[in-house]
């Protein structure tokens, strides 16, 4: 992929909705990687079906393009040729349900009922 310009600059995403290069990740005080060199292109009005084995990195991608993570370098996520993490602006465009969501303590009063 080529660069755009000066260096640190998003690299050249013409045509793609979401371009991941060479990503490497790992939380906080794991030693194994859940991720290691992924590569994926997506072009714009394109589909994709993620699936894979439990604990193969699903959720870690989803949540790394929703920008929950960051990503050393910044480039290697790229969504709608913004930084998936710094760009906020991405907010506007793209939602994240996880899957946590339905697993929330939720209380619920009618009313008259102390």
């Amino acid at each position: 992929m080529a660069a755009n310009g000066a260096s640190g600059s998003t690299p050249d995403t013409a045509g793609s909705a979401v371009v991941v290069t060479k990503l490497d990740f790992t939380y906080d005080g794991m030693d194994k990687p859940v991720l290691r060199k992924f590569d994926l292109d997506l072009p714009k009005g394109s589909r994709c079906l993620l699936i894979g084995q439990n604990g193969a990195g699903k959720s870690t991608l989803l949540r790394l393009l929703a920008g929950r993570h960051i990503t050393k370098p910044d480039e290697a996520v790229i969504v709608l040729d913004k930084h998936a993490f710094r760009d906020t602006i991405l907010n506007k465009h793209r939602s994240f349900l996880s899957m946590d969501w339905g697993m929330r303590t939720i209380s619920f009063a009618e009313q008259n009922q102390p």
